[in-house]
């Protein structure tokens, strides 16, 4: 439940109806049922959408290109306001949607207080402990 992985599970049938363009890239490790129950409904997408859906629910190392390709990284965490995941994403300029704006910026705001990327590497990285 913590990762959100489930609500782009849920959205995303009606999403790649409606835009054929739109393609949909999902890594990462499943840490409970509602990331297992996502990681079965993506393996259905996968088959409907061949080519347009690409589900790989372990933990891996993602190529650059996968972070320079995207048009952006959608990241709906309920516990998580904004991870290490946000930081790789932005450093190649790619926009990242988290669950909230709010605590996104808080932590940049802190982060920049700081005037130390490396704080805000680690502000990041703490996020990512606490799951």
């Amino acid at each position: 439940m913590q990762k959100g992985i489930d609500l782009i599970a849920d959205v995303m049938p009606a999403v790649l109806e409606e835009y054929p363009n739109v393609q949909l890239i999902t890594i990462g490790p499943v840490i409970d049922l509602y990331g297992k129950f996502a990681a079965l409904k993506l393996d259905v997408l996968m088959k409907k959408y061949k080519g347009r859906v690409f589900s790989k629910p372990v933990f891996t190392a993602l190529p650059p290109f996968i972070f320079s390709g995207a048009e952006f990284a959608l990241i709906p965490s309920r516990d998580e306001p904004f991870g290490l995941v946000a930081v790789e994403f932005g450093r190649k300029g790619k926009p990242t949607f988290p669950k909230s704006f709010h605590d996104m910026i808080s932590q940049i705001s802190e982060a920049t207080r700081e005037s130390s990327w490396d704080t805000f590497l680690h502000l990041s990285s703490l996020s990512i402990l606490k799951c």
